[in-house]
């Protein structure tokens, strides 16, 4: 499987009105052509401006990309509402991105951003890609606080976002 970096995309993002930071997220397209083309697609157009990250597991992941409610509730992928799990050989690991999904074969427009290892969750996301850099403001996703369910209590961001190549 090659896992090499064949487009970057960024996320601006903004925790509680402050300057926004940027993420760089560099995608494995060659393994993963539909998780990462519907990634790539979705942060060229713009879909994901003005997208919460809604969710968060201190030390695990924090989770974005419901661009339809920002509670995680909705999204749809450029591939029609929902697509099929591409193969899950990769196992969660810090700084990398895989989809989000409510079961098999469920993938929209959500994401989640691990910060830190998440080994039960191999075989349940698909892992397209990695933070090149700006992991650090994943991380004060992380700090801003959550409630009793894992949602965030900040307003935590996605203010521009799009791909260098």
């Amino acid at each position: 499987m090659n896992l090499a970096i064949d487009k970057i995309c960024y996320l601006d993002i903004s925790i509680n009105n402050a300057s926004p930071q940027r993420t760089r997220i560099g995608l494995h397209a060659e393994g993963y052509p539909l998780s990462t083309s519907n990634f790539y697609e979705l942060c060229q157009s713009k879909k994901y401006q003005n997208c919460k990250f809604f969710r968060s597991l201190p030390g695990v992941c924090v989770q974005s990309g419901d661009f339809v409610y920002n509670s995680g509730a909705g999204g749809y992928s450029i591939h029609g509402c929902r697509f099929n799990d591409e193969g899950m050989p990769l196992k969660p690991f810090a700084t990398s991105i895989a989809m989000a999904n409510s079961g098999p074969d469920s993938n929209g427009s959500q994401f989640l951003i691990f910060t830190g290892e998440a080994y039960w969750l191999a075989g349940k996301h698909v892992v397209f890609g990695r933070i090149l850099d700006g992991i650090e403001i994943i991380r004060e996703i992380e700090k801003s606080g959550v409630d009793e369910e894992g949602n965030v209590i900040g307003e935590c961001i996605i203010v521009d976002c799009g791909c260098e190549n």
